[in-house]
């Protein structure tokens, strides 16, 4: 048995197999036996390779990872992008065409550089977020909520600009 014939098998079944992170994931799980889980199990790398090859969710990543390469000046891999990702929006992500994914990824790179407290290339002025203050940002406005917001809700440390 090849990792096709398990997808197809899969797909026979109701069943879609897709990588969330560097795990399978199948949907709905509910309809996965424990013959095709076994067969899943043991031809795993293989099975990874495949949808690795053909999946939306993968070329999000590959996309994401190059924009933080090119972008950003600094090295991400694939857990790095994955973890930014919540379960529940890996479907959508088959809902994207290209331009949509390139945005998307260009967002997490971003999105992978801030939590590592660093300031994304061109963010070098000041805005005013409603709740953290003065903050990092491509733009020069007063703002409800800002890129910085999700680090502060995380109560994590993000890097600010210095009163002037």
């Amino acid at each position: 048995m090849n990792a096709e014939s398990i997808i197809r098998q899969a797909d026979q079944a109701g069943i879609e197999l897709f990588l969330a992170g560097d795990r399978i994931a199948a949907r709905p799980k509910s309809k996965l036996s424990a013959n095709l889980r076994e067969l899943i199990k043991t031809h795993r790398q293989e099975v990874v390779r495949y949808l690795s090859a053909k999946s939306p969710q993968s070329k999000l990543i590959r996309l994401a990872i190059q924009s933080g390469i090119f972008d950003q000046g600094i090295q991400l891999e694939e857990k790095d992008i994955a973890a930014l990702v919540p379960p529940s929006d890996w479907r959508d992500v088959s809902n994207c065409d290209l331009d949509q994914l390139k945005a998307w990824a260009a967002a997490l790179a971003m999105r992978a550089v801030r939590y590592r407290g660093k300031v994304p290339r061109g963010w070098d002025m000041t805005s005013i977020c409603r709740y953290c203050g003065p903050v990092w940002a491509d733009h020069t406005l007063r703002v409800i909520s800002c890129g910085w917001c999700d680090m502060r809700l995380a109560g994590r440390w993000f890097p600010k600009p210095q009163n002037k």
